[in-house]
């Protein structure tokens, strides 16, 4: 099922990674030219993907404000479009959420981004038709390994505390769910990444023993466009590491 379409409009090779928010890239189509400033919009690590020679997607972006003109919107692992432009994510989940893909999403009658709660903001707050709260975190995972989707790929003290609130707001009566948007390749299972962030990975874990429900979504970059393919399990082996 198609989500939502993101039109590019070059192909680049990536070269350098100064720091987490830029990239030097060579622009090779549909024109030439070299050591172009990017922007990275994902502050993980992604070295499957920002690596010397590989093939990258681009946006042009005319903002007078911006000091650079260019997104990188996918990378390319296996010969597969990976989207790495981590403000897509609301756009995408709030596309799924509305579409009724998830069968708990059918019941939601009101679905608010950027919802807050005390001094903390998570993703989206849904209300049933009887004002029950639903709760969401969304993350997005590139990382894949032997089939594996794993998140994150670098520490995240933030994304920690989105868990702990989750798993707070399931104690004092709403609901809370935690969508992982997965754009790796050829993935059949999640798990979380506790080589990268044991304190993510224990939280994680957390989430389930409070009856939280985890939701890995397998999505794909195609023609310019995001599909939804299907929703993937939690590796079987997953809690017993």
């Amino acid at each position: 099922m198609e989500i939502l379409n993101i039109k590019t409009d070059a192909t680049a090779i990536f070269k350098e990674r100064p720091n987490k928010y830029i990239a030097i890239v060579d622009i090779v189509s549909p024109f030439k030219e070299k050591d172009v400033t990017v922007h990275v919009h994902d502050p993980g690590r992604l070295s499957e993907i920002l690596y010397e020679g590989n093939k990258l997607l681009l946006k042009f972006v005319d903002k007078p404000t911006r000091k650079t003109k260019w997104d990188i919107i996918a990378g390319n692992i296996n010969n597969k479009w990976v989207l790495i432009h981590s403000n897509y994510h609301r756009k995408i989940s709030e596309k799924i959420l509305q579409s009724n893909i998830l069968p708990f999403s059918k019941n939601f009658e009101t679905v608010k981004p950027e919802a807050k709660f005390e001094n903390h903001r998570l993703d989206f707050l849904c209300f049933d038709k009887n004002g029950r709260k639903t709760w969401i975190e969304i993350k997005g995972c590139t990382l894949g390994k032997d089939s594996i989707a794993l998140f994150p790929d670098a520490p995240t003290k933030r994304g920690t505390e989105h868990l702990k609130i989750l798993s707070h707001l399931k104690s004092i009566g709403d609901d809370a769910k935690l969508i992982i948007l997965i754009f790796a390749p050829d993935i059949k299972c999640f798990m979380p990444n506790k080589e990268r962030d044991e304190n993510f990975a224990n939280e994680f874990y957390n989430l389930s023993n409070n009856g939280i429900s985890i939701h890995p979504l397998l999505l794909t970059f195609e023609n310019d466009a995001i599909f939804y393919k299907k929703e993937i399990p939690i590796c079987d082996f997953c809690f017993t590491k």
